[in-house]
């Protein structure tokens, strides 16, 4: 269940801004709660983020890239919420689940300010795909890695996700304000679905800045925690899609 409201937060905001200009904008619904319940809240009455919370951030970043699958093409695009224009160097392609390459291309843009840009399409019956495979968006701007996208063809439900090893390496941790950030690089080797990150009590009240995000084979994705406390960052725990979730 909460894998699949995250799917389907980060699908209505991709698709909101995939038909810019015929779509100016969207409206949250609902954001926190205001009693312990279950329902389509992204954020707990606990002020815990759900793993939906995440995927509408990462789908609403200023610079988002987005793959959508709709009238029977496979579409490529890159979303510029941002005030000024920008050029991104992008590499985008097809891989299999243990990281296998089956192509890549590479393309450079020049995206407007409030825009979106399709830069490539494919007719989705040319494409084969396995159970697994997915494609995906890396993109850069002035010299800056986007964190990378990607979509499951044939969906998700039944890909048998493999074991990963979750590596973690402290980047940084200082006081700042009242508060204090504790900078992270995650790592994994095999393909880690919703990879998360268990913050320690010790730390007190503490917002990671992504969670339950996926990391591909050989991927690397750096998180900003913000705590009440500081803690030993030896004691956060990692998690994925075979483990269970917090």
């Amino acid at each position: 269940g909460q894998a699949t409201h995250a799917e389907q937060m980060r699908a209505e905001f991709e698709s909101a801004r995939r038909d810019r200009p015929n779509n100016g904008g969207t409206m949250m619904w609902m954001l926190n709660d205001c009693w312990p319940t279950a329902n389509w809240s992204i954020i707990d009455y606990y002020r815990r983020p759900k793993p939906s919370y995440y995927a509408a951030r990462r789908a609403c970043s200023p610079l988002a890239p987005i793959i959508m699958e709709r009238g029977g093409k496979v579409e490529f695009f890159l979303s510029n919420d941002g005030p000024k224009s920008c050029n991104a160097s992008i590499v985008y392609g097809h891989e299999r689940i243990d990281g296998t390459e089956v192509w890549k291309k590479e393309t450079k843009i020049r995206i407007s300010k409030v825009d979106t840009v399709k830069f490539d399409s494919a007719v989705r019956s040319s494409m084969q795909f396995r159970e697994g495979d997915y494609l995906y968006i890396d993109a850069k701007i002035a010299g800056v890695r986007l964190p990378r996208v990607t979509y499951f063809p044939l969906m998700w439900k039944n890909v048998q996700w493999p074991e990963p090893h979750i590596r973690l390496k402290l980047l940084e941790q200082k006081q700042e304000d009242a508060g204090w950030i504790t900078r992270v690089a995650v790592s994994t080797d095999k393909y880690a679905r919703f990879c998360h990150l268990v913050i320690p009590e010790s730390a007190g009240f503490a917002w990671p800045d992504d969670n339950f995000f996926d990391l591909c084979a050989g991927g690397r994705h750096i998180v900003s925690v913000s705590s009440q406390r500081s803690f030993e960052p030896g004691e956060i725990r990692t998690g994925h899609w075979l483990t269970d979730w917090p």
